[in-house]
């Protein structure tokens, strides 16, 4: 076995690599200093390690979540027997659904949730207002996760979202500096 040791005498390195390395100064008095490589430009370096993984699952839900947008919603239903496994999903649609930042894009959006125990497949069902009062948008999540919900839900009502336009106001001063 061979060691490549920068700096050190050959004699060194062959008692290093025997296990017989010895403080002795007269072997270490023979070789030259190690060398330690250090930078040798001062300039920017973008980004060290390892670079994080950007298509992960996770990422995507998590994507999907941020996009998630009830001003098109009246009502929201969630249906579920909790004993089943399927119910996860619409667990996690309801923790995501009920979450700060997503009622606050409509405040007014009522929820409710009927735990059934009769072995039904979860549902969740989504009430139009506005434009499309009355129309309802149902999904049977039982052999769906939580993800391909999300993005359901996102593909069908990010459409109907109306952009609020600001209004300006101007006081009667500032239209008089104007002119």
């Amino acid at each position: 076995m061979t060691f490549c040791i920068r700096g050190v005498s050959a004699a060194a390195a062959a008692t290093y690599t025997a296990g017989l390395w010895r403080s002795s100064s007269s072997l270490l008095a023979k070789s030259s200093s190690f060398v330690v490589p250090t930078r040798s430009h001062t300039g920017y370096i973008p980004f060290e390690g390892k670079l994080p993984n950007t298509d992960s699952p996770e990422r995507r839900f998590y994507n999907q979540c941020k996009l998630v947008n009830l001003q098109p919603c009246k009502k929201v239903t969630y249906t579920f027997d909790p004993f089943l496994k399927s119910a996860e999903t619409v667990r996690k649609v309801m923790f995501v659904l009920s979450g700060e930042k997503v009622r606050a894009t409509n405040p007014k959006c009522l929820f409710k949730v009927d735990v059934i125990d009769n072995r039904a497949d979860p549902v969740i069902q989504v009430d139009l207002g506005g434009d499309n009062e009355g129309k309802k948008v149902v999904f049977e999540a039982a052999f769906l996760n939580a993800h391909e919900v999300l993005s359901e839900f996102n593909r069908l009502l990010l459409p109907l979202v109306k952009v609020e336009e600001t209004v300006v106001m101007q006081s009667k001063g500032e239209k008089m500096r104007k002119k």
